[in-house]
């Protein structure tokens, strides 16, 4: 039996209208374990798509010649298609964890690459997500071109102090029916919102792509208005609708206390920088 832990993250650049995507690993983590099994079992403990397991299963035969069965559980703290990168932690983790079990000797690059094409192929992912899948595996700020599959930027500890509190809703949104045209404005704030991303000032970033995508991805401008009570950044989570609000340390208890006042329908969780 092969348990792995997974991390969370935050999104700095979505990569949805330009395929260059950032994002900083952050806590909680959430656990994956696999065992050989005389049957195919699979226990996600919450609604995540089969179909990216299957996939998953499907590369793991193709390109390696596994053919076993297996017990799968997936202990993933947030729902799906919430913008909560559980496709990436799902998948990044099923293939640590036939890494580890097969001693398949892949890198971390292979890992990522392998995550992203069962992302795609099974239609939760619209660019396979590097820079998740990244920050996710090992932690850290990356900054990923998603399309050409290269990284173009990874720090490994950000110039980040602050909690993290994730606000989910009960909604979802799903990938496929995520449709964005950008115009040339929003075009020119992503593009200024991708330098500042790469010269480090990821917080700037995150203010600047979610001006462009809460406008275009939710019914609310849901960030704007958390951001001008609270006095903190906030930040729409991949494609949303969930969000999340940076806070210092001593503000964390009085910010949720304020969240819960807002967005009562929101379930609230706490994380961190992932060192």
């Amino acid at each position: 039996m092969i348990t792995v832990e997974v991390g969370s993250a935050i999104t700095v650049l979505n990569a949805i209208a330009t395929g260059i995507g950032a994002a900083i690993g952050t806590t909680p983590t959430h656990r994956i374990t696999v065992k050989r099994s005389e049957n195919m079992i699979v226990d996600t403990g919450n609604d995540t798509d089969l179909k990216l397991v299957d996939e998953c299963l499907e590369l793991m035969r193709t390109q390696f010649g596994i053919e076993d069965q297996f017990r799968i559980d997936m202990n993933i703290i947030f729902p799906p298609a919430r913008g909560m990168k559980t496709s990436s932690i799902a998948s990044v983790g099923l293939v640590s964890a036939f890494n580890s079990m097969y001693n398949l000797e892949l890198s971390t690059s292979n890992i990522i690459g392998l995550s992203a094409s069962a992302s795609i192929n099974a239609g939760v992912s619209i660019t396979g997500a590097m820079d998740d899948a990244y920050a996710v595996s090992v932690g850290g700020y990356w900054i990923t071109d998603n399309l050409e599959r290269k990284v173009l930027f990874t720090q490994d500890r950000p110039d980040m102090n602050e909690n993290v509190i994730f606000a989910v809703p009960l909604k979802s949104i799903p990938k496929a029916s995520i449709k964005i045209e950008l115009d040339s404005e929003d075009q020119g704030v992503l593009e200024e919102a991708k330098k500042k991303a790469i010269s480090g000032n990821w917080r700037e970033a995150i203010r600047l792509n979610t001006s462009v995508y809460a406008a275009h991805l939710l019914s609310e401008n849901i960030p704007s208005e958390l951001s001008r009570l609270t006095g903190s950044t906030v930040g729409i989570n991949g494609a949303g609708p969930s969000v999340f609000v940076l806070s210092q340390p001593s503000e964390t208890e009085k910010i949720q206390s304020q969240l819960k006042d807002i967005i009562p329908d929101y379930n609230l969780t706490v994380g961190g920088l992932r060192v």
